[in-house]
């Protein structure tokens, strides 16, 4: 979403498409791991945003990985470049 020189805002788009879904999230973001620290709960067709603010302590290409309910399968894997 935006990045400068120390840090990023990273989002995920969440829409469940199965059964009541009890969602956790985790986003490496190559230099630390950083994981929701309660569940969303997500009915049939419910859609949730996931905004995440990273902090870098120094400058460098990041690749990031965002992680729902420990699965990346049909997750967007993008990166950062902080300068």
């Amino acid at each position: 979403m935006h990045e400068n020189n120390s840090w990023a805002i990273t989002a995920a788009l969440v829409t469940n498409n199965i059964n009541k879904l009890n969602l956790s999230w985790r986003l490496d973001n190559s230099q630390y791991n950083i994981t929701s620290t309660q569940n969303l709960e997500l009915n049939t067709s419910d859609t949730a945003f996931i905004v995440v603010e990273s902090n870098f302590s120094e400058s460098g290409i990041y690749p990031l990985n965002f992680l729902i309910n420990s699965s990346n399968k049909n997750d967007n894997v993008t990166g950062v470049a902080i300068s």
